[in-house]
């Protein structure tokens, strides 16, 4: 391959580590530390931005059963940092190399995620609202979003819910998809464990 083909590969790789990043940013991290991501596209239609607006009001849904388990189980995975270094990421290629989590009402966690190969990364955090052992925790987020999870025991195992309030740069079925990944891992977790 001659040297620019050699370039335009590497070129492609880059882009896509950077588009992979803003997808993970965008969902995970407080706007105000990177402004020049966040800011607002001025060329976008006022229409869009009301869509937007109402779109944020709801919040999105997302859940996974994990059978044959325990809420004590997957409590202990879910709020241990030693469990969520395990599953907090939506990628293959993301890691969490470090969690801490302070699990009382007004107490914070930060939780760092980044790409394994160290291209990329940030502290994905917040302050605890309310929590009930074993069944519900809500907490909001650096920006300001809301998030509540609901942990109940079925027949079959646990049934875990997961609310949250989208943010306003990616669509409602990305995000969505985003959040999912990152539950699906924390059940396959459990189910190792």
């Amino acid at each position: 391959m001659t040297r620019s083909g050699n370039l335009r590969c590497t070129f492609s790789r880059k882009l896509e580590e950077l588009l992979k990043f803003r997808f993970f940013v965008n969902y995970f991290t407080p706007k105000f530390l990177f402004p020049e991501i966040f800011a607002p596209n001025k060329s976008a239609k006022k229409s869009h931005n009301l869509i937007a607006t109402q779109e944020q009001e709801k919040m999105l849904k997302v859940e996974t059963e994990i059978p044959s388990t325990t809420l004590e189980k997957v409590w202990d995975c879910w709020t241990k940092p030693e469990h969520i270094v395990n599953w907090n990421f939506a990628s293959e290629t993301w890691c969490c190399p470090s969690a801490k989590n302070d699990l009382r009402v007004h107490g914070d966690f930060s939780y760092r995620m980044e790409a394994k190969d160290g291209s990329f990364g940030f502290d994905y955090c917040g302050s605890y609202d309310e929590i009930i052992e074993h069944h519900l925790i809500r907490f909001v987020l650096g920006d300001g979003r809301k998030v509540c999870i609901t942990f109940e025991q079925k027949a079959g195992g646990v049934y875990v819910v997961e609310e949250f309030e989208p943010e306003l740069e990616n669509s409602l079925d990305l995000q969505k998809s985003g959040w999912q990944a990152i539950l699906d891992n924390f059940r396959k977790h459990v189910e190792s464990c």
